[in-house]
């Protein structure tokens, strides 16, 4: 029964919510705009008002999940209370996502990243955008770690990363430890290499 007196929210943010739990859990190729408009409670042409059509929805869908993880990682970051820890607190906010969104179907921009052939597609621009910003961001706090290499090792955690959420959608509820551990073997061999003060 629907609380009375509680906002459901506007249609194209309802449209979000249902295309975030359809796309990601059933897949984008697979999930029809009849699902979502379903899922929300609102009229067909509420999704064409707002999106315009179904690309866009799936654009619409991956960005609003990057800015509530690019949100989610900062937060870890500033937590954190050493150079390593906020080098490391990606690994913080996949384990915050895992309890409180989910992730049992790994990386969303990569699962969509398969599922759309078509390079034009709007929602190609948004993967490759969020995967860029994550690379930049993580050299940012290697290089703020005292790294001798940042984009290197950018790139390394940028992968581990990759692989937990894989191993995640397999059902490996030890994958952000083993990345995490992965990453700290990582920064041992570049303190070892390069010994900070």
């Amino acid at each position: 029964m629907p609380q009375q007196g509680r906002s459901r929210g506007s249609a194209r943010e309802r449209l979000l919510r249902a295309a975030d739990e359809l796309f990601y859990a059933q897949g984008i190729a697979s999930t029809g705009v009849d699902a979502v408009v379903g899922r929300a409670e609102v009229a067909l042409a509420s999704l064409y008002k707002s999106f315009g059509n179904k690309d866009n929805l799936v654009a619409a869908y991956l960005a609003e999940r990057d800015r509530r993880w690019r949100e989610l990682w900062e937060a870890e970051i500033s937590r954190a209370d050493s150079a390593e820890g906020r080098l490391l607190a990606v690994f913080d906010a996949l384990q915050v996502w895992r309890e409180t969104i989910g992730m049992n179907h790994g990386c969303a921009m990569s699962a969509a990243a398969v599922q759309i052939t078509d390079p034009a597609h709007p929602a190609v621009k948004v993967i490759t955008e969020q995967k860029a910003w994550m690379l930049r961001r993580l050299g940012e706090l290697a290089a703020d770690y005292g790294v001798s290499a940042p984009a290197q090792v950018a790139e390394q955690l940028l992968i581990t990363y990759e692989g937990v959420l894989a191993r995640a959608s397999l059902g490996d509820l030890a994958a952000i430890d083993s990345g995490r551990q992965l990453a700290q073997a990582r920064l041992m061999v570049e303190t070892l290499v390069a010994p900070r003060e």
